[in-house]
């Protein structure tokens, strides 16, 4: 019982872990395929930009304080954010519609 919980559990995880991204103006599904793969490698560079400019006192507050560490959280999630919603929208602006 217990190996069969586990069981479950892991493949309901990798079933939530996977993105899938669908383009409606390609029918073909090896091109898809090959333009998928090229769009998600142009838009990784783009958010990979983003992240060159992002300074590393950005990302760390020296300060030891509950707020400073608060602040380097909070710095920390937006930039994160920020990656996501890139890539995001540099997916759909190139017709990628992410399920």
């Amino acid at each position: 019982m217990n190996r069969s919980c586990v069981l479950l559990v892991t493949v309901l995880f990798l079933a939530g872990c996977g993105h899938r991204w669908v383009n409606s103006q390609i029918t073909d599904p090896a091109q898809a395929k090959a333009r998928l793969a090229s769009d998600t490698s142009y838009c990784r560079d783009v958010e990979n930009l983003l992240e060159q400019r992002v300074n590393i006192q950005d990302r760390v507050s020296f300060d030891p304080t509950v707020v400073g560490q608060m602040s380097n959280y909070y710095s920390n999630y937006k930039i994160e954010n920020t990656r996501t919603d890139v890539f995001e929208r540099c997916m759909n602006d190139r017709g990628w519609t992410g399920l």
